[in-house]
């Protein structure tokens, strides 16, 4: 998955010392961008009680009014039927839409950005040849395709499987390739790897139990691997997840407010559906390749002076920074450890971790890892 060149806004937290009555604005406000939480313009409240959520149409009209944010559906509905009366409705179905409109913004932002990738991209590419074993091959949160370099992929794989909701980027990207490859290349478009985009309306005033979220999941689960396995026909001899893990819950920052233990909840939960889409539509015998990133120069500036050709500087900068007290998010060890876990020994064979390489997406740096596993 492509990101913007400059992260998006996105609320995910409100701070207010007094609350303010409907249509007033609130200076001290804490407004989440790209992970990091720093004071913000005026929020604009319905003033009936605890903001938990917020317009995400306001969030991208950057008219210098600044965000909504409301107490409950009901309220957000009659913002939106006043603000944006060409919004349509407020259910699932203008959910996932407005969830895709957002990612196509995103996608055509950095659609040009392809030679800016060019490291990113040769070392994704060589881990894909390197762990594939030919056959189909299946990339999901494509978007434009600018960390794929496509026509020396397809000198190993058969076929190529390119999944992601944004339908126009993976247009875009089939587009720009030769033509004699455009054929061997399938498209999976409107496919939500979250499995949970439709409840972003629902669950907005009442966020579920950890237990509940759990039990959701096991439904999100299937109807992603339905999408992907039941449109190909088949599962793939290599699956392979781009850098998507983190952005899976932007949509959802972009439209509630919640406390750090519900986004706790949430962040888990989607981890547990990619990794087991991730395995799920794997043939057995196949490999299974996540690629994510885990931390940013903006909150470790040193990242920017990293050179993907010096492993040794790489291996001692993420070292240091872990001894400094950073964290990496999410944590590489802790995802292993998860695919090593009783439940997923049956459909994870060998799990292991690559060196981190720095990713430069221009306004910032990413450090990003592998995690390769085979299907018994």
């Amino acid at each position: 998955m492509q990101r913007p060149a400059a992260e998006p806004q996105s609320v995910a937290a409100l701070a207010t010392t007094e609350r303010p009555r409907k249509g007033q604005t609130q200076q001290k406000t804490e407004v989440r961008e790209g992970g990091a939480v720093r004071e913000s313009g005026a929020v604009r409240t319905c003033g009936h009680g605890e903001p938990r959520r917020i317009c995400d149409v306001c969030l991208d009209a950057r008219d210098g009014r600044g965000p909504w944010a409301s107490c409950s559906r009901a309220c957000l509905d009659e913002h939106r039927a006043e603000a944006h009366a060409d919004a349509g409705s407020a259910g699932a179905a203008a959910a996932r839409e407005r969830a895709a409109g957002y990612q196509a913004r995103v996608n055509a932002n950095v659609a040009g950005d392809r030679a800016l990738f060019a490291p990113h991209r040769a070392r994704v590419t060589a881990l894909i040849e390197g762990a594939g074993r030919g056959g189909s091959l299946c990339v999901l949160g494509a978007g434009n395709g600018s960390d794929l370099d496509v026509p020396k992929l397809a000198k190993t794989f058969s076929e190529i499987h390119l999944v992601d909701l944004d339908g126009d980027a993976l247009a875009r990207g089939r587009a720009a390739l030769p033509a004699r490859l455009r054929e061997r290349v399938i498209l999976h478009p409107d496919v939500d790897l979250t499995g949970l985009i439709d409840h972003l309306d629902d669950w907005g005033d009442a966020f579920p139990a950890e237990a509940e979220l759990g039990r959701a999941a096991v439904p999100a689960i299937q109807g992603v691997l339905t999408s992907l396995v039941t449109r190909a026909g088949r599962r793939f001899d290599t699956v392979v997840s781009t850098c998507v893990l983190s952005q899976l819950a932007v949509p959802f920052h972009r439209a509630w407010l919640l406390p750090a233990t519900a986004w706790a909840n949430l962040h888990a939960a989607l981890t547990a559906i990619h990794l087991s889409t991730l395995s799920g539509a794997t043939e057995p015998g196949g490999t299974g390749i996540l690629i994510f990133d885990v931390l940013s120069s903006k909150n470790a500036p040193a990242l920017r002076k990293l050179a993907p050709s010096e492993p040794e500087s790489i291996e001692a900068f993420t070292e240091a920074q872990l001894a400094s007290g950073k964290t990496l998010d999410p944590d590489p060890s802790s995802l292993l450890r998860q695919l090593q876990s009783p439940g997923m020994e049956r459909i994870v064979e060998g799990p292991r971790l690559t060196p981190p390489w720095p990713w430069n997406i221009g306004t910032e740096t990413q450090l990003v890892y592998g995690l390769v596993f085979r299907r018994p």
